[in-house]
């Protein structure tokens, strides 16, 4: 069993900010540019200083799955599931309120 240091704890903001861009992604508000340039900020900002890295899986049920594992080995630190649907995933469509 894994069990992080304090120096490998994920922040709260890791799986936030990656269950908002597969949330993005899926509805095609990002491109796959879009998705990856903002990915590799988040990983070279919190997770390659904690010696983490993450892998990213597109499942065929349209789930976005992120895997966050140790740079030095294969143990998984962490697991961050996104699917459509969700809670805080559907798709919403932004209300004009100018017209009222």
């Amino acid at each position: 069993m894994f069990i992080p240091n304090d120096s490998q704890k994920l922040p709260k903001i890791v799986p936030i900010v990656l269950r908002e861009l597969a949330r993005l992604h899926a509805y095609g508000d990002l491109t796959d540019g879009e998705f990856e340039s903002k990915l590799e900020r988040l990983v070279n900002e919190e997770l390659t200083p904690r010696n983490l890295q993450v892998l990213v899986r597109h499942l065929a049920d349209g789930t976005t799955r992120f895997l966050i594992k140790d740079q030095s080995g294969d143990q998984v630190h962490d697991l961050v599931d996104c699917h459509p649907g969700e809670a805080g995933i559907e798709k919403t469509e932004a209300k004009d309120f100018a017209d009222e």
